[in-house]
């Protein structure tokens, strides 16, 4: 039943019932996934974890790649959705307060994001899976031409491109509710409004390190 799995359709039917077996183990995975990454969480943690057993985890979502894929199918989808609204509410695309409130406010309602994206970024992910960041391939690309737009960047230069990858792995990292993070800034910027107030201030000083490093050079 689950050769030909529509993995858009599945996760859009376990999101529209939060009480089902199958949206709880998806919660289960996300969580898990989120916190250990793929190699580490077994089929059996996420199965107890959501109050199942394993037969109904593979009845449900065939495999452990296959729902990994679904968290990061749920969370790219959700993530298109916020930057979709956020953008159609006239906010300006060069106010970068804005979209690093945003970025907050995504880490706060959506824990697994920055972590997921990490894992994308790294290339931490099962073998042949797509990635948070390829799910919405259209909408990623588009996005990645915003931040090019919001940072007045023009086309950046051909020897920047690692430069621009490494400066997104930090400002994803930034974002990322992390054992080391909590260190840093001395608490869970979760819990803390004071704590998200320096998250805010360390996503600035690595916005304004991008734009620094990554501005096209003027012609002489």
């Amino acid at each position: 039943m689950l050769e030909n799995m529509n993995l858009a359709a599945t996760v859009t039917e376990a999101l529209a019932k939060p009480s089902s077996k199958k949206a709880r183990l998806l919660d289960a995975a996300e969580e898990l996934f989120a916190r250990r990454g793929f190699d580490a969480v077994t089929v059996r943690e996420i199965s107890s974890a959501a109050g199942a057993n394993v037969a109904t985890l593979h009845l449900h979502w065939k495999d452990k790649r296959t729902l990994y894929e679904a968290v990061c199918h749920a969370q790219a989808q959700y993530l298109a959705g916020r930057i979709e609204r956020f953008v159609l509410e006239a906010h300006n695309p060069r106010d970068v307060d804005a979209w690093l409130d945003l970025a907050v406010d995504l880490m706060v309602d959506r824990p697994a994001l920055a972590p997921l994206a990490l894992q994308s970024l790294s290339g931490q992910l099962p073998e042949g899976s797509a990635s948070l960041l390829e799910h919405d391939a259209d909408f990623f690309r588009g996005l990645e031409r915003l931040l090019v737009a919001t940072l007045g960047l023009g086309r950046p230069r051909a020897e920047s491109k690692l430069a621009m990858m490494s400066m997104i792995y930090f400002l994803v990292l930034t974002f990322n509710d992390s054992p080391v993070q909590q260190a840093l800034l001395g608490g869970s910027p979760i819990d803390s409004a004071a704590t998200r107030k320096k998250v805010r201030r360390f996503g600035r000083t690595l916005m304004s390190a991008l734009v620094s490093t990554l501005q096209p050079k003027e012609k002489k």
